[in-house]
């Protein structure tokens, strides 16, 4: 994983949103409202690896068993799963 890896310690972090310009700017939203919306709003910040994508996982816990909703942010929208590094999957399941 990247060596900018947020603690696991979640009291101690500060709710931080994420800013426009880090998902893309304008372009990015107009192209994926949703997703950069919901990210702004929902998302805090985990990690980013070598391809630039970057991880969050939601701040409460909206899962039946108990664990927060995780995603990956690709950059300039390039979706392409195989590109997620097996230490991330892993995070990400």
């Amino acid at each position: 994983m990247s060596a900018n890896r947020v603690p696991d310690d979640k009291a101690s972090q500060p709710r931080q949103k994420e800013s426009l310009s880090a998902l893309g700017g304008w372009r990015m939203l107009f192209r994926n409202p949703g997703v950069v919306l919901h990210t702004m709003r929902h998302g805090r910040f985990i990690g980013k690896d070598d391809f630039d994508n970057r991880y969050y996982e939601e701040w409460g816990i909206t899962r039946p068993d108990g664990r927060r909703r995780r995603w990956v942010y690709y950059p300039l929208g390039r979706r392409e799963a195989s590109l997620v590094p097996p230490e991330w999957h892993a995070w990400l399941h």
